[in-house]
């Protein structure tokens, strides 16, 4: 094996160049495991044959085409956050693509196109320029652009602008055999439309969360903007970790909603969509106050042990609104005072916050600090259905999470993380778990998630993330759609090389019975 790994390194050398691809042992490390999850999920990690880095589609294809060759695995990765993009096989080749950082903004018809490593960060700042903007996610705004819609998608504002698959217009996509596939109105060489007049393959690319780097390589990506009552750059304010931009006040203000109950809360939150107003709506965890202003784990605990007690006492309920007067000044007055009279109507505590926080909302900096309580965070419970379908399986994951704590940090959590989209039609609910990186903590965190996905099936609660471990107890309950998985990778991915094990991580159900899939059974069936 050790001479057909020097023909495919001669080969990718050939593709980009010799300073574009490398084998050094040290380079390679530092591939072999990802941010979000790590430990957790990449147990099995390893360090990669080799990385190679290419420029544009072209050296894409090429690359897949000689790990078709040669039968060896490759996995996309761009800005690396996710520990699913950790290697697992051996010889497995890593395409990085930070080189493909391309941006195009098309203002006047409010698009963007994207390559891989176009970051929100790098596309607000220029489409605020032209008075535009998109949702960021809270896991931060070092996120690719691209990765983000095709995986996740969440965003604070998508109270108004919905969630990532529906921002999601044309693409280019190199397919695990090699072939472009060009959807949408990307068969024309334009990328206005996901819908034509090409095929529209976009619930294949993606459903609740995508393939992750499972049924290949996307190159490019456009994604819908939404109109900024300004054109400009922001003006930067505060020293790091601190950083954030001030928004003017006479049309971006934040408010908190304070209630006795999660139900009140919920109540609350239907109520702001009917009005159809705000551009950010959610039930926030009363930790994340903390988190957010700590620079470092020891002032975390300092912040969190002094409003813990208070906490305990009020078991306060917030939820968090930003009022934008996209249209007018008269807009943001009129919110603000719907606003208000929705606070008295469902018996809540409106108070307005002071400070430049509305920018954090569209460039998040923050949200890499769920490290600090304890070094690793777990984020479960997972759902995309209706506020009060989220409100019913937190508050009963919650319950659950009091067993476990320790490890998990007690948060005095009553039901976690609500946030709305489409002005409330639908909305994701999850919770979040701090804890240490000891063996014994993960091993419980394993044993949790494990636990929690039972209680949803018993719930019939929508079942978290289907990541690829949990699909194949998973689909037997669930319309066997592992079935469905198999078939769309053997169609596209015959010889298992994209991600491998990404799409459905099994090759037959006898063969791969484990300890997680006997409980399972034993409970559900």
């Amino acid at each position: 094996m050790k001479k057909v790994i020097k023909k495919i390194y001669f080969e990718l050398k050939s593709v980009v160049g010799p300073e574009f691809v490398s084998d050094d042992p040290v380079i390679c490390q530092a591939y072999s495991g990802g941010g979000y999850g790590k430990d957790l999920y990449d147990e099995e990690g390893r360090r990669p044959a080799c990385v190679v880095l290419p420029k544009d589609v072209k050296e894409v294809q090429a690359i897949v085409k000689i790990a078709n060759k040669y039968k060896v695995p490759f996995i996309p990765v761009s800005t690396f956050y996710i520990a699913y993009a950790t290697p697992t096989k051996p010889n497995t080749i890593i395409i990085d693509l930070k080189r493909m950082d391309r941006l195009k903004i098309d203002g006047k018809n409010m698009y963007a196109i994207v390559e891989p490593y176009v970051t929100y960060a790098q596309l607000q700042t220029e489409a605020m320029k032209l008075g535009l903007y998109t949702t960021a996610p809270l896991c931060g705004a070092q996120a690719s652009v691209l990765a983000n819609h095709i995986s996740f998608g969440m965003g604070q504002t998508g109270h108004r602008t919905g969630y990532g698959n529906q921002r999601i217009l044309a693409v280019e996509w190199v397919l695990p055999n090699g072939e472009i596939l060009r959807i949408g109105s990307a068969f024309i060489k334009e990328y206005f439309w996901g819908e034509g007049p090409g095929p529209d393959l976009r619930g294949l690319l993606r459903g609740y969360i995508g393939h992750m780097g499972g049924l290949g390589v996307v190159t490019k990506m456009a994604v819908k903007l939404f109109p900024l009552p300004f054109k400009g750059t922001p003006e930067p304010t505060g020293t790091t970790p601190h950083t954030t931009f001030t928004l003017p006040s006479d049309r971006f203000r934040w408010y908190i909603l304070i209630y006795p109950t999660p139900e009140k809360a919920a109540e609350a939150m239907y109520e702001i969509g009917k009005a159809e107003i705000a551009a950010v709506c959610m039930r926030a965890p009363v930790i994340w106050r903390s988190i957010r202003r700590a620079s470092s784990k020891e002032e975390f605990w300092d912040l969190w042990r002094k409003e813990k007690e208070e906490v305990k006492k009020t078991k306060p309920n917030v939820v968090r609104v930003l009022l934008v007067g996209f249209a007018s000044r008269k807009q943001l007055e009129y919110e603000e005072r719907v606003l208000e009279d929705i606070a008295k109507e469902t018996g809540g505590i409106l108070k307005r916050v002071s400070g430049t926080a509305s920018g954090e909302c569209f460039k998040p900096s923050y949200s890499v600090r769920a490290y600090l309580p304890g070094g690793r965070f777990l984020s479960l419970r997972f759902g995309f259905d209706s506020i009060d379908h989220a409100l019913k399986f937190l508050k009963v994951g919650a319950q659950m999470k009091r067993k476990y704590i320790p490890p998990f940090i007690d948060d005095e959590e009553e039901c976690g993380w609500i946030q709305s989209y489409d002005f409330g039609w639908h909305a994701h609910g999850e919770l979040t778990f701090y804890y240490n990186s000891t063996k014994k903590d993960l091993s419980k965190a394993k044993k949790f998630e494990k636990v929690s996905l039972i209680s949803d099936l018993r719930l019939k609660a929508y079942t978290g993330y289907q990541y690829p471990h949990t699909h194949l107890f998973l689909g037997p309950k669930m319309g066997r759609y592992h079935i469905i998985l198999k078939k769309l990778e053997k169609a596209f991915d015959p010889n298992r090389l994209s991600n491998r094990g990404m799409t459905v991580s099994y090759t037959h159900l006898r063969a791969h019975e484990t300890s997680l899939h006997l409980v399972c059974r034993l409970l559900l069936e």
